[in-house]
């Protein structure tokens, strides 16, 4: 199987959403641009592979080999198993919930959630894709993109027409800013009610490989102090940084 025909198949994935958690195989030929025959071929090799289920006349969801990958990311991938207990620790000593955000793909992806002591209500939980281009997680970490890169983002989400050089050029002033002062802040730009002070995680090799966020009530962020959160999540994110130097780290026993 050749890797643009890989790219094909799992797209059928995609195209399962909240608003279409179930769809048959002539909804995803039309949806694709494929022929029939093909669009069939691909449901059998994703129901074998266990990624779809069937659930019934002709139609399919996402199998249970999602949940069970699910399980394995949590407790295999090394960034989740560095920033696991930091964000932990960090929600318990501060009282705000944290994320951790990582760019998959052209994908702003929230890899991990740790609500606070008062659970608050946030819209883009784990695995929830979020704008690319909106929200200290993803400008925080798009500010530490290499400009070209960051272009290339831009792209995926940009107005079109006149107004996309415009837009471009508020959008890097806003990243300058952030890249200068080290952390991002914003209020009410994915929920209303919330405001984010984010920081970049960086890899061991220096490069940026996620963004950490403390997410604050919005009427409370007004008696925050910001320079005190900021050096928190910093030493947090350091930590995550040396967990990834220790691969041999491992979560407690039933994580």
């Amino acid at each position: 199987m050749t890797t643009s025909s890989l790219t094909r198949i799992l797209a059928v994935l995609d195209l399962l959403t909240p608003g279409r958690p179930e769809i048959t195989p002539d909804e995803i030929a039309e949806s694709l641009g494929i022929s029939r025959p093909t669009s069939y071929r691909y449901v059998r090799e994703l129901v074998a592979a266990g990624l779809l289920r069937r659930t019934g006349e002709s139609r399919v969801t996402l199998g249970a080999r999602i949940i069970e990958l699910d399980y394995q990311m949590r407790i295999t991938d090394p960034l989740l198993r560095a920033a696991r207990p930091e964000m932990e620790s960090l929600a318990r000593r501060t009282g705000f919930s944290v994320t951790l955000v990582a760019l998959l793909g052209q994908r702003m992806i929230t890899l991990h959630l740790v609500q606070g002591a008062e659970p608050i209500d946030i819209s883009y939980g784990r695995g929830r894709p979020m704008p690319v281009l909106r929200g200290t997680p993803s400008i925080t970490l798009l500010a530490h993109l290499p400009r070209a890169r960051q272009r290339a983002l831009f792209e995926t989400e940009a107005p079109v027409g006149a107004e996309a050089e415009a837009a471009w050029e508020r959008l890097r002033r806003r990243l300058r800013t952030v890249r200068r002062n080290g952390f991002g802040v914003s209020e009410g730009e994915l929920d209303p009610h919330n405001a984010g002070v984010a920081v970049p995680v960086s890899g061991t090799d220096g490069k940026p490989v996620a963004s950490l966020c403390a997410v604050v009530p919005r009427h409370r962020f007004e008696l925050l102090n910001v320079d005190e959160l900021v050096k928190r999540l910093r030493q947090a994110a350091a930590d995550i940084t040396s967990g990834l130097a220790d691969p041999a780290g491992a979560f407690p026993p039933g994580h």
